[in-house]
């Protein structure tokens, strides 16, 4: 059957809409008739040159005018989507170096103090009583070994440092870092930092989901091979799994370890944490940064932004903490003896 009336121009209409209306969607739903396809060719030639210079905004005035049957049967909608893809970088500054600790926000979803054991305190980190000494302790440390397999640093000034934190902890919800204390350690009255060993934090915390993810594990070589990584963390497994008050009742703690971190995955194992499996391609890293080199013979994974790093996921629910004696383990871990790492001196 034949196209003819106004069954051949709707289908005009479809073509030079089509065509000639950029940043529209549509949805059009018109039998397509070879016969007109000659006809298209001609219309094509001559738009082209009517409508050559139109913007796309000049192009819908010019549909409007012109085809208002088309437009009344079959309603144009412009979708409007303004997301970008990553929040404006910051500049680097020495953001929050003065501010006082009582008006430092720590803007974090859970309710923060501190948590210690015997032998390690676990106390918020607020840049004015902290950034500056942790800065100049981690700049003494083999940056290619503390920053391997972090997504982020080496960090060459203290205000880099600063914009870290500002951008990457206080300005996500989701996130919170501690500084670590060694309580093993004598104390020094002249220096109450003296016994700083790193920081450890809580990230991508979901109060909906009740979950919580150990994280950004920095441990200075000093207080390497001593009690220190493994306290900390079992001090955040434990606030994290454990029942309210003295908890935050959480139904999952997380360990996300790069595929090629041995440490860090046997530090999951030793804590307790069963392998679920490993996220392949997970995370895009900078190109001087530990992974795997994307070639795609066709262009495939976008190798010019990055190397590619493989997760494992490592999860304590609330039921091994429960009923499986993930609990005990990691109370049993905090009773152990204490060991000194004579690098400390």
């Amino acid at each position: 059957m034949r196209h003819t009336g106004f069954g051949l121009q709707r289908n005009i209409y479809k073509t030079i809409i089509q065509r000639y209306i950029g940043g529209f969607n549509f949805i059009l739903n018109f039998p397509d008739s070879n016969r007109d396809l000659n006809r298209f060719k001609l219309i094509f030639k001559s738009l082209d040159r009517f409508t050559a210079s139109y913007s796309a905004h000049q192009r819908a005035q010019f549909a409007n005018r012109y085809f208002p049957t088309f437009l009344n049967t079959h309603r144009i909608m412009q979708y409007l989507n303004s997301a970008e893809n990553q929040k404006s970088a910051l500049p680097v500054d020495s953001y929050h170096l003065h501010t006082p600790p009582e008006e430092y926000d720590l803007n974090c979803l859970l309710p923060l103090r501190v948590i210690e054991s015997d032998h390690v305190r676990l106390e918020p980190f607020i840049p004015s009583l902290h950034a500056e000494y942790a800065f100049s302790l981690i700049q003494k440390d083999p940056t290619d070994i503390i920053y391997k397999y972090l997504p982020y640093g080496p960090f060459s000034t203290l205000p880099e440092f600063l914009t870290w934190l500002e951008v990457r902890i206080r300005s996500d919800k989701q996130s919170c870092l501690f500084l670590i204390t060694d309580l093993s350690r004598p104390y020094d009255a002249t220096n109450p930092l003296s016994r700083v060993a790193g920081w450890i934090g809580i990230i991508n915390i979901s109060i909906v989901d009740l979950v919580g993810e150990v994280g950004h594990v920095t441990v200075l070589k000093r207080a390497w091979k001593t009690h220190v990584n493994t306290h900390a963390s079992s001090l955040l497994i434990k606030y994290m799994l454990s029942p309210r008050p003295e908890g935050l009742a959480f139904r999952r703690a997380c360990w996300l370890a790069h595929f090629e971190n041995q440490n860090s995955n046997k530090a999951a194992e030793r804590l307790g944490f069963s392998l679920e499996g490993t996220l392949r391609c997970h995370k895009v890293l900078r190109h001087d940064k530990e992974g795997s080199i994307v070639e795609s013979e066709k262009g495939l994974g976008r190798t010019e932004e990055g190397r590619s790093r493989d997760t494992n996921v490592w999860s304590i629910t609330w039921e091994d903490w429960e009923k499986r004696g993930a609990e005990g383990k990691i109370e049993a871990l905090l009773a152990r003896e204490v060991k000194q790492n004579p690098a400390w001196e």
